[in-house]
């Protein structure tokens, strides 16, 4: 028996919308950016380092009902089930997720008993698949390292959460992976309080304590963010001007 395809939006299953419909395939298509020039003589050459624009995928499926009206109202659930921009899950990237939104509804007009619905979710700031559950390593002190094996195919970004564990205000802070270094400066964490970086769901890059924003205070020579490379071993350095707790966190990236 054909094992049943599954996918899951911000956790809602698609199977469960109805009984009667049936997920007949999942199709994956990433658009490529290349900048070119044109050679004399023909053939053109790449100026600009190529990188992804989007990855949409295709949810292919069929309604097992034959009375029209009630396949019309089987789509507005399979519609209103797409309509929130959210967390994608597939059955065939079993552990992964990708951040879409969707930019093709299944058409309402009369779909045959035979036919065959399409929605098309499309990821656009992170179009890359991304871990669903992060890997992490911790330590505590003045200063030290940890080490950190991200799962994937390309690059993640580090992201570490620096809790004060002295008595006194913490003023410096600073992270070191892969020979970038990122530095925070005049931050007077109080005892107990976290210094948070991380990426929220559009890949912006977010620097916080106690709710206050905190990347005005990273140095001017700090690296933009400190990227960790898959299936590997990565050192990563803490130090801070008092006891800190330093916990590093990471989420494996796939094409």
């Amino acid at each position: 028996m054909k094992e049943r395809l599954a996918c899951a939006l911000n956790g809602a299953d698609f199977n469960s919308l109805d009984p009667r419909l049936y997920l007949d395939g999942l199709e994956e298509e990433a658009q490529e950016n290349v900048d070119t020039a044109a050679l004399c003589g023909g053939g053109r050459r790449i100026i600009g380092r190529p990188g992804r624009r989007e990855l949409t995928v295709t949810l292919r499926f069929m309604i097992k009902e034959r009375d029209p009206a009630m396949r019309g109202r089987i789509l507005d659930r399979v519609n209103a089930w797409a309509a929130e921009p959210g967390w994608l899950t597939l059955s065939t990237r079993p552990g992964q997720r990708l951040r879409v939104i969707c930019t093709r509804y299944a058409e309402r007009s009369a779909l045959p008993w035979s036919g065959e619905g399409r929605i098309a979710l499309t990821a656009y700031q992170r179009p890359y698949w991304q871990e669903r559950y992060p890997v992490s390593a911790a330590f505590s002190g003045t200063e030290g390292s940890a080490a950190l094996v991200p799962a994937g195919s390309r690059a993640c970004c580090l992201e570490a959460e620096i809790t004060n564990r002295s008595a006194g205000a913490v003023n410096a802070v600073s992270i070191s992976a892969g020979g970038k270094t990122m530095a925070f400066s005049g931050l007077g964490l109080a005892a107990g309080q976290t210094l948070r970086l991380y990426y929220d769901d559009e890949r912006i890059l977010h620097a916080e304590s106690g709710g206050v924003p905190r990347l005005a205070c990273r140095t001017p020579e700090s690296a933009d963010g400190l990227p960790l490379v898959p299936g590997r071993v990565n050192q990563i350095r803490g130090a801070a001007d008092g006891a800190c707790r330093f916990n590093f966190i990471a989420r494996g990236e796939w094409q």
